[in-house]
């Protein structure tokens, strides 16, 4: 599980993390039908929600979006996945997490949007400057799954 819940970082999201996931073919095609929207990894075009520590840490992380509507397809945020260590319960980093894709997670990984809304869900965040005009504040709930290590990464982000 990895959480944070600093306003100040301008958004809060929860994730929970499942590594050992024999059944993650099955979880896909469940969550394909049920989702709002469906990206890989690799997409150029994702939209994510970065927390202000992140790009403090790393100004070449910052990104401003327009619109959630791009090249005739909605693009709901998603949270970006950030690197952490996770040796302790016998995974690599680089299984999970990239630099090189939009969303902070390894070519291999699908992204199911269940749900995506604008508005104000979290008293104390303010309006993201990075976000599109009518989604400076909104929430985004989903499933990630990378079939080829068994990995499905459950997340709910707010900003």
């Amino acid at each position: 599980m990895s959480e944070t819940k600093d306003t100040t970082n301008e958004c809060i999201y929860f994730m929970y993390y499942d590594f050992n996931n024999k059944k993650s073919t099955s979880i896909d095609s469940l969550f394909s039908s049920k989702a709002k929207a469906v990206y890989n990894a690799i997409d150029t075009n994702i939209i994510s929600v970065r927390t202000k520590l992140l790009i403090w840490d790393d100004p070449t992380m910052e990104m401003f979006y327009n619109n959630i509507f791009i090249n005739g397809r909605y693009y709901y945020p998603v949270p970006y996945f950030e690197k952490d260590d996770y040796s302790s319960i016998g995974i690599k980093s680089e299984d999970i997490y990239s630099s090189k894709t939009p969303c902070g997670l390894t070519k291999d990984f699908t992204i199911y949007v269940l749900d995506s809304k604008r508005g104000n869900y979290w008293k104390g965040l303010k309006p993201s400057e990075h976000m599109p005009k009518d989604w400076k504040n909104g929430f985004s709930k989903g499933v990630c799954v990378n079939n080829k290590k068994g990995i499905v990464i459950y997340w709910f982000v707010i900003w």
